[in-house]
């Protein structure tokens, strides 16, 4: 019986089914596209019945959904994707693309990652999960951020013949642990446009709101804890549930992708001087690589980029407006702001006392 243990830390050694026996040939595919929720209704869409209790499951795709509506999430996968960052693929065991009773797929988050074998059936061109697998996946989660990594347990595919040779497929599965990775991306996300994520810092920055976010006080902030709690329990393990979607393209060998648009790639290339920043790209943040001043967000450059301060000229660091809100006292009337303390009124936008009220929506100062 083949048994893969690479997962050990996150599912134990688990085993294929000795019963099944998977033939034909070995297909590859690239992953050409990867789409995350971008609000509740592509969750449901992507979500699926991972327990068996009927109702459908994606927790972690809501919580994904309702970022988006604050700018929080990448629009730039595709960009990823073309530059490698993002390099995930599918191997497809079959002796029939249209039908087959027996077929094992593994998904790839890219070369060298574990997956244990996802079997299935297809019919008429469509693949439907019979026995779940495990598998890493690279994920497009967070703007200004590298890809999230993230183990799924409990993994399912559904695949559908797109007509052109490929497959439309939905992922689903379990994350154990979604913390570290979440965090990882947030750091990053906001350390790299810090005024671009204002709102979210805020929320996740608690007593004694010193603008310095730990792992330790991301992962005990209520509001996290609150989104990114277990939603349920795969083979005995607590997992958060997670779908998301993905074309298949056939492709031999290499990545058969595009080329990427350079200023959002997340590798250093064309004219930046760091990072997907400096040159002809936006501005770097504080510590990012510069040549001359038009390189950082302060529009100061001593080799690297100066830190934001309040009287610079611009609006950078957590700034609401130029130089002011946040750390750097209140704004006047008309400036903008996320809250009320960010204003010598005390009023940020019209009077407001329901949830989504102050730190939740760019306003101006009444």
């Amino acid at each position: 019986m083949y048994r893969i243990c690479c997962l050990v830390l996150v599912v134990g050694c688990v085993s294929e089914p000795a019963e099944i026996h998977y033939t034909g040939p070995v297909r590859r595919f690239v992953v050409d596209s990867i789409s995350v929720p971008h609000n509740n209704t592509e969750a449901r869409a992507y979500g699926g019945d991972l327990n068996g209790d009927r109702v459908v499951d994606n927790q972690l795709g809501m919580v994904i959904g309702t970022l988006s509506s604050f700018g929080d999430v990448t629009k730039h996968g595709a960009d990823m994707i073309g530059s490698r960052v993002l390099a995930s693929s599918v191997e497809i065991i079959a002796d029939d693309l249209e039908n087959d009773p027996t077929v094992g797929i593994r998904y790839f988050g890219r070369d060298g990652d574990v997956s244990e074998l996802v079997g299935g059936e297809i019919v008429d061109g469509v693949f439907r999960t019979t026995s779940n697998g495990a598998l890493i996946a690279h994920l497009p989660i967070f703007a200004d951020a590298d890809p999230s990594v993230v183990e799924l347990l409990g993994a399912q595919l559904d695949l559908t013949a797109d007509g052109r040779g490929g497959f439309d497929a939905k992922v689903r599965g379990g994350i154990p642990d979604a913390i570290p990775a979440a965090f990882a991306g947030v750091d990053q996300m906001i350390a790299t446009h810090p005024s671009d994520h204002v709102a979210f810092f805020r929320l996740i920055d608690t007593q004694p709101h010193d603008f310095v976010i730990t792992q330790e006080e991301f992962a005990h902030n209520t509001l996290i804890g609150a989104l990114m709690t277990p939603d349920l329990e795969l083979s005995g393990t607590k997992v958060l549930s997670i779908g998301f979607g993905v074309h298949l393209a056939p492709c031999d060998a290499g990545t058969c992708t595009t080329p990427a648009v350079t200023c959002f790639d997340r590798t250093l290339d064309g004219d930046e001087t760091d990072l997907d920043c400096g040159g002809s790209c936006a501005p770097c943040s504080t510590g990012g690589s510069c040549t001359s001043a038009a390189d950082c967000e302060s529009h100061e450059c001593n080799g690297t980029c100066a830190a934001p301060t309040c009287f610079d000229g611009v609006r950078d660091g957590f700034e609401t407006d130029v130089d002011c809100g946040s750390q750097c006292g209140s704004c006047a009337s008309g400036k903008a702001c996320w809250s009320d303390s960010d204003c010598t009124s005390g009023e940020c936008g019209a009077p407001c006392t329901g949830i989504f009220c102050g730190d939740y929506s760019l306003d101006t100062c009444q």
